[in-house]
C-alpha cells in the first residue's frame, strides 16, 4: 500500500510539473492521483522523503531537483493578483444579464498561475434555452469595450477569452470530455458569480472527477437540484435563431470546439491532447 501511495504522490508532482506549479500539502491531498481513499496519516508519513521548500509558512512539494519551480509559482501568483481582480469586475458586470447563473474563471488564473502573456478564461453557466442569447450578449459587450481576445490575436494578456458556455438543464461534461485533463479544469474552476447554488450543482453533476481525484470533491456541500422553469415559447424561438446565427458565423472556423443546443465549448488549440501526452511522456521517462 505505502509503495503504491508514493508512487500516487510522485504521479501527482509529475503531473502538476506540466505546468511548473509546485503544490502544497493540502494541494497535493486534493489533487491526488487516485480513485481509492487513502487516510490522511498515511498520506502525510509518505510525504516525508518528498522535497520541499518553505515560503510564509507553506511548504511547497515538488520533485527531485525541480526546486526552480517554486519561484515560478510565487511570481505567477503576485502577477495573477491583478489579473484576478479584473476578472472580478468584469465577471459582476456581466453577470447583471438575468440570463447568467454562474461565471467562473478556468485556466491558470484559477490555479494562480499566470504568466505574462496569459488572458482571462471565463467559463458561463446560463438558465435554460438561453445559452446563445447569453453568449451573444457577452461577445457584444466584450468588444464594445474593447477587452474580448480575439481569434488568432498573439497580444492577449489581460484579454477575455470566452471558453465555454453550458445551460443548467446539461450540465455533466460529455463522456467524450472525461479525462483527467478536464477532471483537473473541473476542480481547479473558481466561482465568481455564483447564483442559487449553480457552481455546487455543477460540481455534483461531474462527480465522474472522483474516478481520477477521489479527494476532489470533498468539502463542496449538496444541494438540491431545482428544476428549471420551463421557458416561455418566444424565449425558445429566439434562442434558436440566435444559435443558428452564430453556429453558421463561426461554421468556417470550427477546429476542436463543441457547439450544440446545449453547450459551446471554444478550444481552437487542443491543449487537452498536448498536455495528456506529454504527461504520458513524462510517466514513461521520469526515473
Amino acid at each position: 500500500m505505502s509503495h503504491k501511495l508514493s508512487n500516487t504522490i510522485c504521479q501527482t508532482l509529475l503531473y502538476s510539473e506540466l505546468f511548473e506549479y509546485p503544490l502544497t500539502k493540502d494541494e497535493l491531498w486534493k489533487y491526488l492521483l487516485t480513485s481509492q481513499k487513502v487516510a490522511k496519516k498515511d498520506f502525510e508519513k509518505l510525504l516525508k522523503p518528498v522535497p520541499f521548500c518553505m515560503i510564509a509558512g507553506e511548504r511547497f512539494f515538488y520533485l527531485p531537483k525541480r526546486k526552480y519551480v517554486v519561484k515560478k509559482r510565487m511570481d505567477r501568483k503576485m502577477r495573477s493578483y491583478a489579473l484576478l481582480g479584473r476578472a472580478k469586475k468584469i465577471a459582476r458586470f456581466l453577470s447583471f444579464s438575468p440570463t447568467v447563473l454562474m461565471i467562473g474563471v478556468s485556466g491558470s488564473l484559477a490555479m494562480e498561475n499566470s504568466n505574462k502573456d496569459s488572458d482571462i478564461d471565463f467559463f458561463f453557466i446560463t438558465k435554460d434555452s438561453t445559452l446563445w442569447i447569453t453568449r451573444l450578449f457577452v461577445v457584444v459587450v466584450l468588444h464594445i469595450l474593447g477587452i474580448q481576445r480575439k481569434r488568432n490575436d498573439t497580444s492577449r494578456e489581460g484579454a477575455i477569452c470566452t471558453n465555454m458556455f453550458l445551460d443548467e438543464t446539461s450540465l455533466c461534461l460529455p463522456s467524450t470530455k472525461q479525462n483527467i485533463y478536464t477532471a483537473h479544469e473541473v476542480v481547479q474552476l473558481k466561482p465568481l458569480i455564483n447564483k442559487n447554488h449553480t457552481y455546487e450543482d455543477f460540481m455534483q453533476q461531474n462527480n465522474w472527477v472522483k474516478k481520477y481525484m477521489v479527494n476532489s470533491l470533498d468539502g463542496i456541500p449538496f444541494f438540491s437540484s431545482i428544476l428549471a422553469k420551463k421557458p416561455i415559447r418566444i424565449l425558445c424561438m429566439i434562442e434558436s435563431f440566435l444559435r443558428n446565427l452564430q453556429m453558421w458565423y463561426m461554421r468556417q472556423h470550427i477546429t476542436t470546439e463543441i457547439v450544440g443546443e446545449h453547450i459551446a465549448a471554444f478550444h481552437p488549440y487542443d491543449y487537452e491532447k498536448i498536455i495528456i501526452n506529454s504527461f504520458k511522456k513524462k510517466q514513461k521517462n521520469y526515473v
